[in-house]
C-alpha cells in the first residue's frame, strides 16, 4: 500500500510538471495575417515549432506566465541540458529567432526561465529579428551564459518600445554577458526607447554584467543603443550601472543605480561611443565617470534639453519615475519636455523695436503672441496688449530663432512678454524684456520711403503730446483717395503703410492733420 501511495505522489508530481501544453494561434503567420498571441499555451507553441521563428507575430492580450515555475523537461538536441520553466523562443544552436514579434503594448507576468546551459529570456538566441512593444513584468531568468529577461543574444535585429520591471536576472558563469533587456547585443543591432526598472542583475564568478542593455563586444559591433534607461536604486552588486563592455554608440540614455562595488556607475569598459548620457552619482556612489551628475540635475529638465535629448521621445512628470525622465510611448498624455526658450532681447532701432529669441527645444509649439504695455509706476497696473503672432516650428530638438519687429512703440518704458501657446490652446508667459523711448519734443511728418514705390511705402510721423491724428492721401486734383489713420494716439514715434495696389502711376499727397499740427508732403507712384 505504502509503495502504491508513492507512485501515485509521482504521477501526481509529473502531471503537474509537465503541465504545459501548446496550442497553435490564429493567423497564417505572415506580415498581414500574423499569428494572434493571446495565451501562454500560444507562446509555448512558439518555443516547439520552430518552423514559425521567421514568421510574423502579434500579441492581443496580456498573459499570466506564473505557470513556468513548475515546468521542467529534459532536451535531447543540442548539449542534452535541461530546461526549468519556460524554453527560451529562439534558443537552438542552429534554428534563430528571426522573425517580428509585436507585444501589442501588452505584458507578460511571472516568466520563469532557468536553463543550465544558455542563452536565456523570453528570446533565446535572435538573428535579424524584430522585437517591439513587449512589456515583462517581474522576471526570473537564470543561465550560465547570456541572459536578458527580453533576450538572451540580439545579433543584427532591432528592439524598440520593450521594457521589464521588476524580477531578476541572474548569470552563472564566469564572464557571462546578462543584462534585464538584452544579455548581448552584437554585429548592427539596434536598442531604441526601452527601459528596466527595479530588476536585479546578478553577478556570477565575473561580476562583468550589465544593468539594462548587454554586453555590446566584439571590436566590430555596430550596435546603438539610443534613447533607453536602466532605475534601480535597491540592490547592492557587482555589475556596472548600464552596459558592460561597450564596443557600439550609446547615446541619450540615462542609468539610476546603486552603489555596484567599483565596477562602473555607468560602463565597465568603453571602446565604443557614449554620448549625452547621465547616471547618477549620488545613488551610484561613484563619480569617477565623466557622465555623473547629482539627483537635482537629473530631474531638471534643462540637462536634458540642454544634451539635445529629443522632446517628442523623452517627458518628465513628477508622479511617474520619481521624477526622472521618461518615455513618451509610457504616458502620451503626460508632459513632454518643453518649448524651452533660450534668449529673448529687445533692442531699439530708431524709433522700432526688434525682439529676437531662440528656443532650444519644442513640442506641439502652435506659436507665440506677442504682447506688450507701458509701465505704470503710480499705480501698478499693467495692462498686456496683443501686438503681433509668429508662428512656431511645432516639434524641434534643435535651436530657432524668431523676430519681430515693434514699429510703433508708445513713449516712456515699455516691456515686451511672449505668450507661448501650444497646439492644444495650453499656453505659459515668457519673462519679459524692456525699450524705454523718450517723449518727442515736437511734430514732425517725415518723407516717405521708399519714393517712388510701387506699390508699398511707409509714413514715419511724430506728435509730442496726445492728439487725435488724421493722414489722408489725395490726388493730384484734390480728391480724397484714403484715410491711413483716424484715431487718438499718445505722444510717440509711428509708422503708417500706404498700399497704392490698385490706382494708377501718378504724384500723390499725403497730410496730417494733428492738433493744431497740419503739414502735406508729396510722394510718387511708379508701376
Amino acid at each position: 500500500m505504502k509503495n502504491l501511495l508513492s507512485m501515485i505522489m509521482l504521477i501526481i508530481i509529473s502531471i503537474n510538471l509537465f503541465a504545459q501544453t501548446e496550442t497553435m494561434p490564429s493567423g497564417s503567420g505572415t506580415a498581414n495575417d500574423p499569428y494572434q498571441i493571446d495565451s501562454l499555451a500560444n507562446l509555448y507553441w512558439i518555443t516547439q515549432d520552430t518552423s514559425s521563428w521567421g514568421s510574423y507575430f502579434l500579441q492581443t492580450a496580456d498573459i499570466d506566465a506564473s505557470p513556468t515555475s513548475t515546468w521542467f523537461y529534459y532536451n535531447a538536441g543540442g548539449s542534452n541540458y535541461y530546461y526549468k520553466g519556460f524554453p527560451p523562443i529562439g534558443n537552438s544552436y542552429t534554428t534563430y529567432f528571426s522573425g517580428t514579434y509585436d507585444g501589442g503594448g501588452h505584458t507578460i507576468t511571472g516568466l520563469y526561465s532557468f536553463l543550465s546551459d544558455h542563452y536565456e529570456g523570453l528570446f533565446g538566441r535572435c538573428l535579424g529579428a524584430t522585437i517591439k512593444n513587449v512589456h515583462l513584468i517581474n522576471v526570473s531568468i537564470k543561465t550560465d551564459f547570456c541572459g536578458g529577461g527580453v533576450a538572451g543574444y540580439l545579433q543584427q535585429g532591432s528592439m524598440s518600445n520593450c521594457s521589464v520591471i521588476g524580477g531578476t536576472v541572474w548569470g552563472e558563469a564566469a564572464f557571462s554577458p546578462a543584462g534585464s533587456l538584452v544579455g548581448q547585443s552584437r554585429l548592427g543591432s539596434i536598442i531604441d526607447q526601452c527601459f528596466s526598472l527595479n530588476v536585479d542583475v546578478l553577478a556570477g564568478n565575473s561580476g562583468e554584467f550589465i544593468g539594462a542593455v548587454g554586453d555590446g563586444s566584439n571590436p566590430s559591433s555596430t550596435t546603438i543603443v539610443s534613447n533607453c534607461y536602466c532605475i534601480d536604486t535597491t540592490k547592492v552588486e557587482n555589475t556596472p550601472g548600464f552596459v558592460c563592455d561597450n564596443w557600439g554608440t550609446v547615446k541619450n540614455c540615462f542609468t539610476v543605480y546603486g552603489d555596484n562595488g567599483g565596477f562602473g556607475p555607468f560602463y565597465y569598459s568603453n571602446s565604443g561611443t557614449i554620448t549625452n548620457c547621465f547616471y547618477n552619482e549620488q545613488t551610484a556612489n561613484d563619480t569617477s565617470q565623466s557622465s555623473g551628475i547629482t539627483t537635482a540635475q537629473m530631474k531638471s529638465d534643462s540637462t536634458y534639453i540642454n544634451a539635445g535629448w529629443d522632446p517628442n521621445i523623452w517627458y518628465m512628470d513628477n508622479n511617474i519615475n520619481s521624477g526622472y525622465p521618461y518615455l513618451a510611448w509610457q504616458n502620451s498624455g503626460g508632459t513632454p519636455l518643453p518649448v524651452e526658450l533660450s534668449t529673448f532681447t529687445a533692442k531699439i532701432l530708431s524709433n522700432k523695436v526688434e525682439l529676437q529669441w531662440q528656443t532650444a527645444t519644442e513640442v506641439n509649439n502652435y506659436g507665440f503672441e506677442i504682447q506688450r504695455t507701458i509701465q505704470n509706476s503710480k499705480l501698478n497696473i499693467q495692462n498686456w496688449n496683443d501686438i503681433g503672432f509668429v508662428k512656431g516650428c511645432g516639434n524641434s530638438n534643435s535651436p530657432k530663432n524668431y523676430s519681430f519687429i515693434d514699429d510703433n512703440p508708445p513713449v516712456g518704458t515699455v516691456e515686451y512678454r511672449l505668450k507661448q501657446i501650444d497646439n492644444d490652446g495650453s499656453f505659459k508667459y515668457s519673462s519679459t524684456v524692456e525699450a524705454s523711448f523718450m517723449k518727442p519734443d515736437n511734430f514732425a511728418l517725415a518723407q516717405n520711403y521708399p519714393n517712388p514705390f510701387n506699390p508699398t511705402t511707409t509714413i514715419q510721423y511724430t506728435i509730442p503730446n496726445a492728439e487725435h491724428v488724421t493722414i489722408k492721401v489725395y490726388d493730384e486734383l484734390g480728391r480724397e483717395i484714403t484715410t491711413l489713420v483716424n484715431e487718438n494716439k499718445e505722444a510717440g514715434h509711428y509708422i503708417v503703410t500706404f498700399n497704392g495696389s490698385s490706382l494708377a502711376s501718378g504724384i500723390y499727397y499725403y497730410r496730417i492733420v494733428a492738433g493744431n499740427f497740419d503739414e502735406v508732403k508729396k510722394l510718387q507712384l511708379l508701376k
